[in-house]
């Protein structure tokens, strides 16, 4: 089906629009793909003919702004806050300044606003600035504990929100992998976000695993001691936290052992990382509306963002590439098999 039949499809009935809204995954994750892209450029000055399209570009509202490339992510989130550039739909234009504060040479076509996407994304979920930490399985969610970064932090959730949104509406690849559960509270159509108990393995696993055996126990769950209270680290200081008002004083039994198992997860899940999540889903839905995301489940939206794992043939390539001026030849094959390394992808043949 064609973008245009997607369209008129979804126009020319209440029930398929109705059918988009709340059961979308009924409709092939690579059509959903194409509303996506037909909803992000429908009114731009998109054109399929790439010297149409340059021109529009030279013609279309832009943001421009100057940084430096020893303090991208600082500069960045100044010069492209909501306050210095309310419309990030709009085409940035980029100019790098170099160690010595000098401009670099160059006309942002498009190139420098792509590097200048790929950099920043980089720099702002990178685990050492701390908005972003690793979970046991390397992949990325908010910190918990963000608030000891900065006063403001909730603005740079907001901020980074915005920044990968815009690499997606102008589909910029990104190599960030986030954690499941993060991307599921984002896609969410529940109230808050929230996600339940069975979304904690991709967070901690041991933990998963513990409550588990916990639900599953078959002696007398009193002998192990429980109350409705976990000890959490905050701040590097070990802190009691009650899961329900007077918790310290429950003790965790056979009929109330599910209670407590649900509370310790959404604790973990939800709770502890609340803020950040709105704030960051906040953001987000500032450049690309939050419903064209939810056409869309966690790990698809993962694709969305970094690109899906592809398996590369070389034969099946020279074979279908056209070449001008020359053809396929050791040299050809040598300056591809450079390039192959830089993408996200495994090369086969």
């Amino acid at each position: 089906m064609s973008g245009t039949r997607i369209i008129f499809f979804i126009q020319s009935s209440n029930t398929s629009s109705l059918i988009i809204e709340k059961v979308p995954f009924v409709i092939p994750f690579e059509k959903r793909v194409k509303l996506f892209k037909i909803l992000i450029n429908d009114g731009s000055t998109y054109n399929r003919n790439p010297f149409r399209r340059i021109y529009n570009m030279s013609n279309q509202p832009s943001v421009s702004l100057v940084v430096r490339r020893t303090h991208l992510y600082e500069d960045g989130f100044e010069k492209l806050s909501k306050e210095n550039a309310p419309n990030l739909r709009q085409r940035l234009k980029v100019t790098f300044l170099n160690p010595t504060g000098l401009a670099e040479v160059g006309i942002d076509g498009g190139g420098l606003s792509r590097e200048f996407l790929t950099e920043i994304i980089r720099a702002g979920f990178d685990p050492t600035r701390g908005f972003f930490i690793y979970a046991s399985d390397k992949t990325l969610y908010p910190n918990p504990q963000a608030s000891a970064i900065t006063l403001d932090y909730l603005k740079h959730y907001y901020f980074l929100g915005r920044i990968l949104a815009k690499a997606i509406y102008e589909g910029v690849l990104v190599e960030l992998q986030f954690a499941y559960f993060f991307l599921a509270k984002i896609v969410s159509r529940s109230g808050g976000g929230g996600v339940g108990f069975d979304y904690l393995h991709s967070l901690d696993p041991q933990l998963y695993k513990q409550l588990l055996f916990l639900k599953n126990y078959k002696g007398d769950v009193r002998d192990l001691s429980l109350d409705f209270t976990m000890v959490q680290s905050i701040f590097g200081q070990s802190e009691t936290i009650e899961l329900k008002p007077g918790g310290k004083h429950i003790p965790v039994t056979e009929e109330n052992r599910v209670e407590y198992v649900h509370l310790i997860a959404n604790y973990k899940l939800n709770k502890m990382i609340y803020p950040q999540v709105r704030a960051f889903t906040a953001g987000l839905n500032d450049v690309i509306p939050i419903d064209w995301v939810r056409l869309f489940d966690a790990e698809e939206l993962q694709t969305l963002i970094s690109g899906a794992d592809m398996v590369i043939d070389v034969n099946d390539l020279k074979q279908h590439t056209f070449y001008i001026g020359r053809s396929w030849s050791p040299c050809a094959l040598l300056i591809s098999n450079q390039a192959f390394p830089t993408l996200p992808v495994h090369q086969s043949g």
